[in-house]
């Protein structure tokens, strides 16, 4: 199998596992009424996940989240950046990196967040634990955080729990195995903060913060 194919594969499978895991996690935020499976809050100092009213407003807003992920890439302008490093398993471990803002967009009961992971160079291989700043290390986008700087608040992408779990998942990408100078583009949800931001800021542990993107209404 040669690059282009790996590459391929890599971004289906990452896109297809991130819808599968959204819409799951949109549909369990009513806490789970059969008492099978239960949604955790978010990691955030006071935002509180919102529903919408009903089955078939989780539905239409789920489709909504993925088909904004299915979204091609091309689609989507960059609308920050910002340099910084990832972990690889090569050496040196810290590999130079950029990560591009695709855009934060609100619906009626979460935020989506889609940005591009790419390198300066020549393609990579991510370690497992692919994000690190001083403080930790993940093997997901659950590191992420949206910070409102007007009303200071910050959420982490929503947690859930299903059965056959024993931790809690995140509704966000995963590590992707390789990264190239075209990058991948990574995903998370999160909850509404208490007062809708016009802007907002991105910490990508490994990266300095993105500062004031704007946030678009769906």
């Amino acid at each position: 199998m040669d690059s282009t194919d790996r590459r391929s594969k890599v971004l289906i499978g990452a896109v297809v596992a991130a819808v599968v895991v959204a819409l799951l996690a949109v549909l369990l935020l009513r806490g789970g009424d059969d008492g099978k499976a239960t949604a955790n809050g978010p990691s955030t100092t006071t935002a509180t996940p919102v529903s919408v009213g009903g089955d078939d407003g989780l539905r239409r807003d789920g489709a909504a989240v993925a088909g904004r992920i299915l979204a091609p890439p091309e689609a989507a302008p960059i609308v920050a950046s910002a340099q910084g490093t990832v972990q690889s398993p090569d050496l040196p471990h810290d590999q130079p990196a950029v990560a591009e803002i695709l855009g934060v967009e609100a619906g009626p009961s979460d935020i989506l967040l889609r940005w591009r992971l790419r390198t300066t160079g020549a393609s990579i291989d991510l370690s497992p634990l692919f994000l690190r700043s001083a403080t930790e290390a993940t093997h997901s986008t659950s590191g992420v955080v949206l910070v409102d700087p007007a009303g200071h608040e910050r959420a982490t992408p929503f947690r859930f729990a299903a059965p056959g779990f024993d931790a809690a998942g995140c509704v966000c990408s995963s590590a992707p195995a390789q990264i190239d100078q075209t990058g991948q583009v990574l995903t998370g949800l999160y909850p509404l903060f208490s007062h809708p931001p016009s802007t907002v800021d991105v910490e990508i542990p490994g990266f300095p913060p993105i500062t004031g993107v704007p946030v678009s209404r769906r």
